[in-house]
């Protein structure tokens, strides 16, 4: 992996891998009509070479293709911190229920036929992109849990309890009968 930052896009990019170039120019359009910012290549190796320079809120990935074939792309995407929780919808002609489930097994999060609508492929990827922002924005909100908490035991650990466990005569009626 490149040691210099990987760009990402504001809003998020759409990363299509498709080696057949109508399916690629479908997903194109599909893509630019929905204004959704993508960018496209034609085999495993141009999408893992992308991957070193962009990390994308989605992949669209063929699983036939030349090796790397879009199985082995997803084993490596998944393998990868950077990009382990990349959403990935694969497309295939597959008709096997066998090469389904071989897609979800290797990290798949979402499954389309060719040849497929396109509405029906940009209401996938928005509802990928939706989920990803809910599974982010719940992140974000654990790591600041996380840190009230480690911030009310740094405070809890420096307080000095001694005047509420031990109080001193001119502590008030109510507060030694709460104690006693």
């Amino acid at each position: 992996m490149a040691t210099g930052t990987l760009l990402c896009v504001p809003g998020g990019l759409v990363l299509v891998v498709d080696d057949d170039t109508v399916s690629r120019h479908v997903l194109i359009q599909a893509l630019a009509n929905a204004e959704l910012p993508h960018v496209a290549v034609a085999s495993g190796t141009e999408a893992l070479e992308q991957l070193e320079k962009v990390l994308p809120a989605i992949v669209l990935l063929d699983l036939v293709m030349p090796p790397p074939d879009g199985y082995q792309v997803l084993r490596i995407l998944r393998a990868r911190p950077q990009t382990r929780d990349v959403p990935v919808v694969v497309l295939t002609a597959l008709e096997a229920d066998e090469e389904i489930a071989r897609a979800f097994e290797a990290g798949a999060d979402d499954f389309v036929r060719k040849p497929f609508k396109p509405v029906e492929l940009v209401a996938r990827v928005r509802g990928q992109l939706r989920l990803r922002g809910v599974v982010e924005a719940l992140a974000k909100k654990e790591q600041d849990a996380r840190l009230v908490l480690e911030l009310t035991q740094a405070l809890a650990s420096n307080l000095d309890f001694r005047g509420i466990l031990f109080p001193s005569s001119s502590a008030s009626p109510r507060l030694r009968r709460w104690i006693a």
